[in-house]
């Protein structure tokens, strides 16, 4: 009874040793209680294959092995289960392969777990030296580390393995000298062939990298160039609206008032005096407002501003025209979301905030410079604005793109005669 408590722990141990190995490769998750319950079941058909019922060698290997893949604790990712299946089978039929080779180099030792009653020492002494050489074997097949196996390395790993299984059953039939000498040198050489093999089939992975990489550097270069040109183009840009500011300048300081409204209708698109609303104190304002509801008359925009505004600081008039601009753009590229932008513009509390709102077609990456359709031209733009008036600039994203910022009151003028708008409650950013 002793001796087959004591072969029951060593299948136990080498349950464990199997876990161990083949944790470097497959990077196994549970723990606990949960592993050593698997680990003690694995026990149990090891010493059911391999002592109990005598199995043919070929048979224990192949049910050895469904065993070890079924009962190894395994809780990877769903997400990559396929790719992780193969790769833990195949670990298991190596390193299985490679315990077997050790298993019978050492059959006088290891026989003693075919018998009711032997030598205990015998026992655990045969159980670690077939480990020993299984570690050995496995570690010349693996000497490099494969995160993902290829199937030519793959089909390689397997045939080693079987002419290591081979070898072991050549041995078992004849356990002569030249069998045993034939066994290891089988074992040996097929590890250094994997290996090698491995290194190949690696250089070849890191030639596919390099060009993936030189890929890379050659859009690198092609985005580069587009900045460029980009950047080239706001200059030119910039260039222009000194020019045309100058003019306007000129104009006003002459008194040319018609002059005025005549350039500024060529350049914006006549804004027609019926439609012109004054939501605020504020021209600027007012202006853009009027203009966006002119030029985008496909789309409803719901304003709602503090009447008693006088005057808007320039950094939070460019970070509303920038913000309105995103929602029209957003609203272009996805036809099918309710043509609908909110603005709104009022005080709360000793903060001024203003808010932009439009429906949302897939929540964005609210990265600071703008790649294929995300939201957010001049996002950084965006907050180095608000943090030049010690404000902040907040996004929130559900069904619909908010963009909120606020800054303090103090740096806008109002008239104190005048009757402020009702306070919408979604302006509130002490949440946030």
């Amino acid at each position: 009874m002793i001796f087959r408590i004591v072969q029951f722990g060593m299948w136990i141990v080498r349950t464990w040793w199997l876990y161990r190995m083949l944790d470097q490769y497959c990077h196994f998750q549970l723990s606990g209680w949960k592993s050593a319950f698997f680990l003690l079941l694995n026990g149990c058909f090891s010493l059911n294959i391999w002592t109990i019922h005598h199995v043919p060698l070929w048979i224990a290997w192949i049910t050895q092995i469904l065993v070890d893949v079924l009962l190894i604790p395994d809780a990877r990712p769903a997400r990559n289960l396929k790719l992780n299946a193969g790769r833990h089978l195949i670990w298991t039929i190596v390193l299985e392969s490679c315990w077997l080779v050790g298993w019978v180099l050492f059959s006088p030792l290891t026989e003693q777990f075919s018998m009711l009653e032997g030598s205990v020492l015998s026992a655990v002494l045969g159980m670690l030296l077939s480990m020993a050489a299984g570690t050995g074997l496995f570690r010349l097949v693996s000497l490099v580390k494969m995160p993902v196996l290829s199937i030519q390395s793959s089909c390689i790993l397997i045939f080693a393995s079987l002419l290591n299984v081979y070898a072991a059953g050549l041995y078992s039939r004849n356990p002569t000298l030249e069998n045993w000498v034939l066994c290891l040198l089988i074992g040996i050489s097929t590890g250094i062939c994997g290996s090698l093999l491995q290194k190949t089939f690696q250089k070849q992975d890191l030639e596919r990298e390099q060009r993936s990489l030189e890929k890379a550097a050659e859009s690198l270069v092609v985005q580069q160039q587009k900045v460029e040109e980009n950047s080239q183009s706001l200059r030119e840009v910039r260039h222009a609206l000194k020019d045309h500011l100058l003019i306007l300048q000129s104009l006003n300081q002459s008194g040319q008032t018609e002059e005025i409204d005549r350039y500024l209708s060529e350049l914006t698109g006549q804004v027609s005096a019926k439609s012109f609303s004054a939501f605020c104190q504020d021209p600027v304002v007012n202006a853009l407002l009027n203009q966006v509801q002119e030029q985008r008359k496909d789309i409803h925009f719901d304003l709602m501003v503090d009447p008693s505004l006088q005057k808007l600081p320039f950094e939070a008039d460019e970070i509303l025209f920038l913000a309105i601009n995103n929602a029209c753009e957003e609203l272009d590229r996805n036809p099918s979301l309710t043509r609908l932008i909110e603005v709104r513009i009022q005080p709360v509390g000793l903060q001024l905030v203003c808010v932009v709102k439009n429906p949302l077609f897939f929540h964005k990456t609210l990265q600071s410079e703008k790649r294929g359709e995300d939201h957010g031209i001049g996002l950084r733009r965006m907050h180095k604005l608000a943090d030049s008036l010690d404000g902040k600039l907040l996004i929130e994203q559900n069904e619909v793109f908010s963009l909120k910022f606020s800054f303090p009151k103090s740096r806008c003028s109002f008239f104190p005669e005048q009757e402020s708008a009702p306070v919408d409650s979604s302006l509130n950013m002490e949440s946030e």
